[in-house]
């Protein structure tokens, strides 16, 4: 490792040779300071105070080198870091709760015509679900037209994602459609299954490490949006999943755990999920 180590610097420095900024020019970026400084000193203080040692430290180098190479620094940080990153930026807000967006997000979802149904495989497994309510402003008045981008894995166990784990068609289970004049919105799917993150490299290394599992508990992200109005981004999760307070990423909020209604709540015989999203003005300019 320190061999590897040492390759790594003599390569910096020679590469350095060609083109030597002026550091007498440098100006601080205040944020930089603010944020990054005080984390950095944390990191010092938390080495000197559990007695790092250099194999340690070496181990920690590698552990990086591994994430950077196997490409799941946006899966670590996910992991890890993004619950509370949306803690931070939602903590002074008058919508519903957010939650992470996470890595599975794919822009360019079919536009649906309702009635909505979400599109899926002709033999899609998994239970019916009526996913329906309302958006509304911080009062209660409705968003006509405001727009839903729904998507969520699939029902095999453990859950997979379209576009991203190859075993479904492109944009399976991903959708977009409007609420109608009322604020009002019904989207026929199927009710997702828990699923793990990928937990074979670095990520999932250390997870276990810690002591922790990779799996999530089933949920469905939605981001909705409308003129006018902030994006709101979220995910719903359901009453009695067994990985609700064990998430691996630790995005769970008990606002956003809604019970299903069994089959038979509505006229078409499916189960229902109801939930009525409040969205926030966006600032005047």
């Amino acid at each position: 490792m320190r061999t590897f180590c040492t390759l790594c610097v003599r390569g910096s420095i020679v590469a350095a040779k060609t083109a030597v900024p002026d550091f007498g020019a440098i100006t601080a970026n205040p944020r930089a300071v603010e944020v990054v400084q005080p984390l950095i000193d944390e990191v010092r203080r938390s080495i000197m105070a559990r007695s790092v040692t250099y194999e340690e430290f070496h181990e920690a180098a590698a552990f990086l080198l591994d994430v950077g190479a196997s490409g799941e620094m946006p899966l670590l940080l996910d992991a890890l870091f993004e619950a509370a990153v949306d803690a931070s930026a939602s903590r002074v807000s008058s919508a519903s709760p957010s939650a992470i967006e996470g890595p599975y997000y794919v822009p360019g979802a079919p536009l649906l015509e309702a009635p909505y149904v979400m599109p899926q495989r002709p033999d899609e497994p998994g239970e019916r679900l009526l996913f329906t309510g309302s958006v509304t402003d911080a009062d209660g008045a409705p968003v006509p037209a405001a727009l839903l981008d729904v998507w969520h894995s699939d029902a095999t166990v453990p859950g997979t994602y379209s576009n991203i784990h190859g075993d479904q068609p492109d944009f399976n289970l991903r959708g977009r459609l409007h609420a109608d004049d009322d604020g009002h919105f019904a989207l026929q799917t199927i009710q997702p299954v828990p699923y793990t993150i990928p937990y074979e490299g670095p990520t999932g290394r250390l997870l276990s490490a810690l002591g922790r599992h990779p799996w999530r508990p089933a949920h469905i992200h939605v981001k909705v949006s409308a003129q006018g109005y902030r994006t709101l981004t979220t995910q719903i999760y359901f009453t009695g999943d067994q990985y609700l307070d064990s998430d691996s990423a630790n995005a769970v909020k008990d606002e956003l755990v809604i019970p299903i209604e069994p089959a038979g709540a509505d006229h078409l015989g499916t189960a229902v999920l109801r939930y009525d999203f409040r969205l926030q003005p966006t600032p005047s300019a």
